[in-house]
């Protein structure tokens, strides 16, 4: 597939919300800002910076600014992409195209923009963030059960650790536990992280 088919799949993804994904499509490129397919998703830039992304899930979509952390969000509609993880990530979510103000992602937009012009520095998480790693019980069974997992397990650094306690954790029903551990069983003996193939 060209890289304009896979933008084009990406946005049609959920037919249900395509009208509110073209929307705000229609928003980023009318701020300037350059589309572009990455990490499976439509990536929107301004000289050279990733500012915004926009996606469809099962019930909802929404647009995810990389360092909306400095926005000032005025309206308070910015949430954290993934709360006790990440850093500068936020976005914002939409459960019907009715539900889409254009004024105001427009607004959010240009300071995105300006911030990426100002170029101010990121902010820099402190020592104090590091949260204990909770070793779910299913990856515990494995280490016990599986020599060579357990030498996988205890060769990680402690943020990729981090990444696959809390992926299990966060999953509730056992069914989707165990799914997840069939998923991340050859990542980990592989020496690999969990979200390694985004970062390449």
């Amino acid at each position: 597939m060209t890289e304009n088919e896979k933008l084009k799949a990406a946005l049609d993804f959920n037919p249900s919300f395509k009208e509110g994904v073209y929307l705000l499509r229609e928003l980023a490129v009318s701020a300037g800002l350059k589309e572009a397919y990455k990490w499976k998703m439509p990536v929107y830039m301004h000289n050279g910076k990733n500012l915004v992304s926009i996606g469809s899930f099962k019930n909802h979509f929404g647009m995810w600014f990389f360092n909306g952390s400095l926005l000032s969000d005025p309206d308070k509609i910015l949430e954290n992409a993934q709360l006790g993880k990440t850093k500068y990530m936020r976005h914002v979510k939409f459960t019907s195209n009715q539900q889409v103000n254009k004024a105001q992602i427009s607004a959010y937009l240009q300071e995105a923009i300006s911030i990426a012009h100002a170029d101010k520095p990121k902010v820099t998480p402190s020592a104090s963030n590091k949260r204990p790693i909770i070793v779910p019980a299913e990856i515990e069974e494995a280490c016990t059960s599986d020599s060579n997992f357990n030498v996988s397990w205890e060769a990680l650094t402690q943020g990729k650790k981090r990444e696959y306690a809390d992926y299990i954790l966060e999953a509730r029903r056992p069914a989707t536990k165990k799914r997840r551990m069939k998923k991340i069983t050859p990542l980990i003996l592989k020496g690999e992280g969990l979200h390694d193939k985004y970062k390449k």
